[in-house]
């Protein structure tokens, strides 16, 4: 072992928990450590929160048998590869942003997960992940994907999806989004917006600043849309305030609040 390793063991876990008992402990948080490997964690049965994150761990392997872990923050390593966590039956929260991570994969043994953050990696494409039924939130932003279609039908809590600064050129829509609330598409390289795009009808927040948009009316059809970025699609500047005519709850367009007109109007309507 070299100088510059560092091994996270059972006996040093066992001087930071509470009066070191490692079975019933339920939480790890050893962020920025300088750890590059952790031992077997079996022995700590009870674990239902690990922090590891701003250290220089690449494998997971150390989280196999601890059946009872909830969150998993590992973000900030140098993680390259997504083991198979067929065991992790209550984890409802994967962090692994900021890692080394080119592919996503086994993930479909994880039926409780809520909450996946994949962000900063080199992650190129993305699989269907319509076997996470009860996700809520995929944050997939500053990768390098190029290709993004979900299978919504099978996914009906899915409220947040962001995958600003990709290099998506299509956002196709198959099936309706049943309560997708946030939508951030932002720096792309997108040229259109899908026709059906209305199938987001619950949708509030919607970024698609920064991309290569020549035409925006579909946005019409978000008819509860509240918060909108269009900021640096240079051919649609005709198209904007058609759009926030048709958009009767917009209270936010371009980071900028939407004046509103209906109270002018009542109290001009008064005066006559």
């Amino acid at each position: 072992m070299s100088d510059s390793e560092r091994v996270l063991t059972i006996v040093e876990i066992s001087r930071i928990v509470e009066n070191g008992d490692i079975s019933n402990a339920r939480e790890l948080n050893l962020t920025n450590s300088n750890i590059t490997s952790v031992e077997d964690l079996s022995s700590m049965k009870s674990l239902e929160k690990i922090s590891l994150s701003g250290n220089k761990i690449e494998e997971l392997d150390f989280l196999y048998q601890n059946i009872n872990l909830k969150a998993i923050n590992l973000a900030k390593n140098v993680i390259y590869k997504i083991p198979r966590l067929h065991h992790l039956d209550s984890l409802t929260l994967l962090n692994l942003s900021n890692n080394n991570i080119e592919h996503i994969e086994n993930l479909d043994c994880l039926p409780s997960l809520r909450v996946l953050i994949l962000n900063n990696n080199k992650l190129r494409t993305v699989p269907s992940l319509s076997q996470l039924k009860n996700l809520e939130t995929v944050i997939l932003s500053h990768n390098s994907i190029e290709t993004f279609t979900l299978p919504l039908r099978s996914m009906p809590k899915l409220r947040k999806i962001t995958l600003s600064h990709n290099n998506l050129r299509e956002f196709p829509l198959s099936e309706k989004f049943p309560v997708l609330h946030e939508l951030r598409l932002n720096s792309n390289k997108i040229l259109t917006l899908p026709h059906n795009v209305g199938l987001m009808n619950s949708l509030k927040v919607l970024d698609i600043g920064n991309n290569r948009l020549v035409d925006v009316k579909p946005l019409k059809d978000l008819v509860n849309l509240q918060d909108l970025n269009i900021t640096g699609n240079h051919k649609i500047s005709a198209d904007i305030p058609e759009i926030c005519k048709s958009l009767k709850f917009l209270k936010i367009l371009n980071s900028r609040k939407v004046e509103k007109r209906t109270k002018k109007v009542n109290q001009a309507n008064r005066k006559e």
